[in-house]
């Protein structure tokens, strides 16, 4: 009985206990799985269809648009972060640099650049940037 209930509460702990992942993209590169620069995802919006709640994509400088079939530039997920300003090498979060490596949403579409519901979007000095 004992190590049935030790087998059970060890179950229920992994599943709550979910690290974060990070996720690459960088449209230079075509991988397939977004978990390392080398195999970055190169559509924004795959690497936001995989990712879940905490964890972080992080996009190489360029441009990136969403996906035309919905009407939107970027459909966002709820507790997902966001982060531009990468060369494509770097680390750690603190190794970016938006005002060098520039990351782009194009928002060409009918309805919306963005859309999302409970999201917060923090956006930068390089507004003036965005086509």
């Amino acid at each position: 009985m004992k190590s049935v209930l030790l087998f059970i509460m060890g179950v229920c702990c992994s599943v709550w206990a979910r690290s974060m992942t990070v996720y690459y993209v960088n449209s230079a590169v075509n991988g397939s799985g977004g978990t390392s620069w080398s195999d970055a995802k190169r559509n924004l919006q795959d690497a936001i269809m995989l990712a879940g709640p905490g964890d972080q994509i992080w996009v190489a400088a360029g441009s990136y648009y969403g996906n035309s079939a919905t009407g939107f530039g970027l459909v966002l997920k709820d507790g997902v972060a966001i982060y531009g300003g990468f060369a494509g090498n770097e680390s750690a979060l603190n190794d970016r640099d938006p005002a060098t490596h520039i990351s782009i949403i194009v928002g060409d579409y009918a309805d919306a650049a963005i859309q999302g519901t409970g999201i917060g979007i923090a956006v930068s000095e390089a507004i003036g940037k965005l086509q």
